[in-house]
C-alpha cells in the first residue's frame, strides 16, 4: 500500500538516509529517515498531514524526520542517579542505567550527534495484533530449540541485563526437542532481511529454572536464561524494566510476540503487540475454577500470577508468546522511554477468546530471585 497516494508530498531535495533536511512547514532541521524509523512522521501521518519526502531507499520512503530530542550528550539528559532503597532496589537502579541506550550516536554529514531513538507507543493506542515498531520493544527476545541443526523459535522472553533474558519456566524443556539452545535479540521479521544488521544470535550458557517450580503444577513458571557471552547494548537491544511493586497502577498493559494470531492459525513472521485489560483476582478464579488439580491446587494465586485478557473483544497471547512480557509503561518519574515487565506469560485457555484471560506469573514477587542470580 502507498502510504502516499492520496497526499501532498513536499520534494526536499534529493537526500540520502542520514542527511540534513529542512521541514518546510515549520523551517526546523531535521535528518533524513526512512519513514519506519522516524516516529514523528508516523503520527503526522495517522493525522493525515504529508512528511517532507528526502527520497527513497529501495522501494522504502526516506522522510525529513523532525530532530525532537538530539544533544551531544545523551548523559545530560539522565538526572544524577537517585538514590532507591528498599525491596527492588537494585532492579530499579539497573533501569535507570539502561534508559541511557535510548540515545544513539549517529554520523549525520560527517558530524556526529547523539539522537533520542524512543519508540514507545501510549499503549491505550495500540490495538490488537498490530506490527511492533522497529525498536519499539528492543528488550524482546526469540527462544529457540535445536531442531535437525535449525533454531525452532519456540517461546519468547525479555532482555534484562547484558548477559540474561527472563522467560517461562516451561519454555526451558519441551518433549520432543529436549532444551533450548538459542537466543535472538533484535529481531521484528523473521523471515525477511530487512534489519539483520541489528540482529545478535547466541548460545544458552545456562537455564535457571525457579526452584519451586514444579510440572505439571503452573504456578512459579520464571526462569531466567544465561547467554555465552555480552550483549552488544543500543537502541535495538536495550533491557526491560522490572516492575517491583505487587500493586499495577494501571488498567491495561501490552503483550508483544512472535505467537499465533488466533488459536487455529500459525505464529506470525512479525513481531505483534496487543492491549490487554487486568482483570480482578476473582474474575480469573471463576475462569480457571475447573482446573483446579494437579496444575492449580491453590486456583489462581494472586501474589504470585496476574491475569489479562479483554472484557469485549478477542484478544490474547497465544501459543509461542509463551515466556514473553506483559508489560506497562514505567512510571518512574526519573526513568524516560521503558516499559516493565509486569508478568511473563505463563498458561490460558485457548487463545483471544472474548472474557476468557491469559495467566502470567507476576514478576514483582520474583524480583528478589531474579537480583540474587542476575546481578549479585
Amino acid at each position: 500500500m502507498n502510504v502516499f497516494s492520496s497526499q501532498t508530498i513536499y520534494l526536499v531535495f534529493c537526500g540520502i538516509a542520514g542527511d540534513r533536511c529542512t521541514l518546510q512547514s515549520s523551517n526546523s532541521k531535521g535528518v533524513c529517515r526512512v519513514l519506519s524509523l522516524c516516529i514523528p512522521a508516523r503520527e503526522k501521518l495517522k493525522k493525515g498531514i504529508s512528511p517532507d519526502l528526502c527520497g527513497f531507499k529501495g522501494v522504502f520512503p526516506v522522510v525529513c524526520c523532525e530532530e525532537v530530542s538530539t544533544t551531544s550528550n545523551p548523559e545530560s539528559r539522565i538526572a544524577t542517579e537517585p538514590a532507591y532503597e528498599g525491596y527492588g532496589a537494585t532492579s530499579r537502579k539497573k533501569c535507570w542505567e539502561y534508559q541511557k541506550y535510548v540515545y544513539e550516536k549517529e554520523l549525520v554529514n560527517y558530524s556526529e550527534v547523539t539522537s533520542d531513538t524512543c519508540a514507545l507507543v501510549a499503549i491505550p493506542n495500540i490495538v490488537g495484533g498490530t506490527e511492533a515498531l522497529t525498536r519499539e520493544f528492543p528488550h524482546m527476545a526469540l527462544i529457540g530449540f535445536d531442531n535437525k541443526g535449525k533454531p525452532s523459535w519456540e517461546c519468547g522472553g525479555s532482555l534484562i541485563s547484558d548477559e540474561f533474558v527472563l522467560t517461562a519456566a516451561h519454555c526451558m524443556y519441551q518433549s520432543s526437542l529436549g532444551e533450548p539452545k538459542y537466543v535472538r535479540l533484535g529481531d521484528v521479521k523473521l523471515f525477511s532481511n530487512s534489519g539483520d544488521e541489528n540482529v545478535q544470535d547466541f548460545t544458552i550458557s545456562q537455564l535457571i529454572r525457579h526452584p519451586d517450580f514444579k510440572p505439571p503444577s503452573n504456578y512459579h513458571d520464571i526462569g531466567l536464561v544465561k547467554l555465552n557471552r555480552k550483549v552488544n547494548l543500543n537502541s535495538y537491544a536495550r533491557p526491560a524494566c522490572l516492575h517491583t511493586n505487587f500493586e499495577i497502577p494501571v488498567k491495561k498493559a501490552v503483550a508483544a510476540g512472535w505467537g499465533k494470531v488466533g488459536f487455529t492459525d500459525g505464529g506470525s513472521d512479525d513481531l505483534l503487540k496487543v492491549t490487554l485489560e487486568f482483570f480482578t483476582h476473582a474474575e480469573c478464579n471463576r475462569t480457571y475454577r475447573a482446573n483446579i488439580g494437579m496444575r492449580l491446587r491453590k486456583g489462581i494465586d494472586d501474589s504470585s500470577q496476574v491475569c489479562t485478557g479483554h472484557h469485549e473483544l478477542s484478544r490474547d497471547t497465544c501459543q509461542g508468546d509463551s515466556g514473553g512480557p506483559l508489560l506497562i509503561i514505567n512510571s518512574d518519574p526519573n526513568v524516560r522511554c521503558m516499559y516493565s515487565i509486569v508478568g511473563i506469560t505463563s498458561f490460558g485457555r485457548g487463545c483471544g477468546a472474548i472474557g476468557i484471560p491469559g495467566v502470567y506469573t507476576r514478576v514483582s514477587n520474583y524480583v528478589g530471585w531474579i537480583e540474587q542470580n542476575v546481578w549479585s
